[in-house]
C-alpha cells in the first residue's frame, strides 16, 4: 500500500521524527510529503531511501501547491493521506486532494490537545471550521493519547468512537542500546525539546536557582526554538552559567540521554502525549514532569518518575532534591527499571500495527 506523510517540515521535531521512526518499521511504502521546508530528518528519510518530497509551498497562496500534492499522489499511485498537521494549509491541501480523488484514504492525526490547538479567538474561528471539514472527511481520525482524545470529543463535538487512541512509539532498541550504570556523583538531569513558552524550561531554570548552593548538579538543555536566547541569558544572571549547558540542536540524542540520571520536562501546556520521556525511560532514565495533559498515562509517580502536581518552580525544585535523594539512596535501580520496562508499552512495532489496522 502506498502511504503518503503530510507534514510542514522535515526539521528535528516529534512529528518528522515518528514518521520516520513509522516509515523504518512499516511493510507499506511510506512517503514523506512536506508543505514548507526540508531539514535534517527529510534528509536521513532520503539517505535511507524514503521517498520524499519538498513543497516549498507559498504561506498565503496555495493554488499551485494544492495542485503539486494532487499531481504528486496521482504519479505514486497514493491510496493512504496521513495529514499530521491541523494547520490551516495543511486541511486546505487534504480537502483539494480528497475532491480530485475522491476514493484515497485519509486519516487525520491530533498530535496535540485540543485546548492548545484552539488557544485563541483567531485560531478557533479560522482552524477549526478547518479541522472539522478534513475529520467529516478522514476514515479514521487518530488522536496520540487519551488526554488528546478527551479534548477533541469535548471541544470539536467529535463522538467518542469516531477517535481512536494509538499512543506516539518509540524505536526502543536505538535508545536502550546507549543504557548504562551512571557513576557520577553530580545529579545529571536532562532536557530535549523545542525551547518556547509552553515547555517551561523558563520555570525550569528558575528551580535550578532555588535549590541549595552545595547540591552538585549540572543541566544539559537540548533542541533550540524562538526562546533560546532568551533563557540562556536568564540562566546567566542568575548565575548559572556553570550549572545550565544550552548545547542547541544535537543529533545525538540517545548519547546524552544516557549519561543523565533523570529526564526533566517542565511542559505547562495540556502536553498531547511527551515522546522524549519514552525515549528517555528506554534508556532506563525516569522522569520528571509537571500533571499536565498526558503526563500521568506515561509517569506512574514514585514508579518510573515524579509528577509535580504544582506548575511552579518551587514545586519542581522540591522535585529535584527528592532526584538527588533517589540517586544517593537504594531506589534509583528500581525507578530505573521500572522506566525501561513502561518504555517497552510505546515501542514503535506495536505503533505501527495499531495504526495501519486503520486504513
Amino acid at each position: 500500500m502506498n502511504v503518503l506523510h503530510l507534514q510542514l517540515t522535515g526539521n528535528p521535531g516529534g512529528i518528522a521524527s515518528l514518521c520516520y521512526s513509522v516509515a523504518k518499521n512499516s511493510s507499506n511504502n511510506n512517503y514523506m510529503y512536506f508543505l514548507f521546508e526540508g531539514g535534517t530528518v527529510e534528509q536521513l528519510m532520503k539517505k535511507n531511501g524514503i521517498p520524499t518530497h519538498i513543497s516549498y509551498a507559498d504561506k498565503h497562496f496555495w493554488r499551485k501547491s494544492k495542485k503539486e500534492l494532487i499531481e504528486y499522489c496521482k504519479q505514486n499511485k497514493i491510496e493512504v493521506i496521513i495529514n499530521h498537521s491541523n494547520s490551516p494549509i495543511a486541511c486546505s491541501h487534504v480537502l483539494a486532494l480528497k475532491k480530485k480523488i475522491p476514493n484515497i484514504t485519509v486519516i487525520s492525526y491530533l498530535h496535540s490537545n485540543v485546548e492548545d490547538l484552539l488557544n485563541s479567538l483567531k485560531r478557533k474561528i479560522i482552524l477549526k471550521p478547518y479541522v472539522k471539514r478534513v475529520q467529516r472527511k478522514s476514515k479514521k481520525i487518530v488522536a496520540i493519547s487519551k488526554s488528546v482524545k478527551e479534548s477533541a470529543t469535548r471541544l470539536l463535538g467529535l463522538n467518542n468512537h469516531d477517535v481512536t487512541v494509538v499512543y506516539n512509539g518509540v524505536e526502543c532498541k536505538e535508545f536502550s542500546k546507549f543504557r548504562t550504570e551512571k557513576k557520577s556523583e553530580k545529579l545529571e538531569l536532562v532536557f530535549v525539546g523545542r525551547l518556547f513558552k509552553q515547555k517551561g524550561v523558563d520555570i525550569l531554570v528558575e528551580a535550578i536557582s532555588k535549590l541549595p548552593s552545595d547540591l552538585p548538579i549540572e543541566l544539559v538543555v537540548v533542541g533550540r526554538g524562538p526562546d533560546q536566547e532568551k533563557l540562556e541569558e536568564y540562566s546567566n544572571e542568575l548565575g548559572l552559567s556553570d550549572v545550565i549547558k544550552f548545547l542547541g540542536l544535537r543529533m545525538d540524542v540517545p548519547e546524552l540521554l544516557s549519561k543523565a540520571h533523570f529526564f526533566v520536562h517542565p511542559a505547562i501546556w495540556e502536553e498531547g502525549f511527551g515522546i522524549t520521556l519514552i525515549e528517555a525511560m528506554s534508556e532506563g532514565i525516569p522522569c520528571v514532569a509537571f500533571e499536565k495533559g498526558a503526563i500521568p498515562e506515561i509517569i506512574d509517580n514514585d514508579r518510573n518518575g515524579l509528577i509535580v502536581k504544582e506548575v511552579s518552580s518551587d514545586a519542581l525544585a522540591i522535585a529535584i532534591e527528592k532526584c538527588y535523594m533517589i540517586i544517593k539512596g537504594n531506589e534509583y535501580q528500581r525507578m530505573s527499571n521500572n522506566a525501561y520496562e513502561t518504555s517497552l508499552k510505546f515501542d514503535i512495532k506495536k505503533m505501527v500495527e495499531q495504526l495501519e489496522k486503520l486504513y
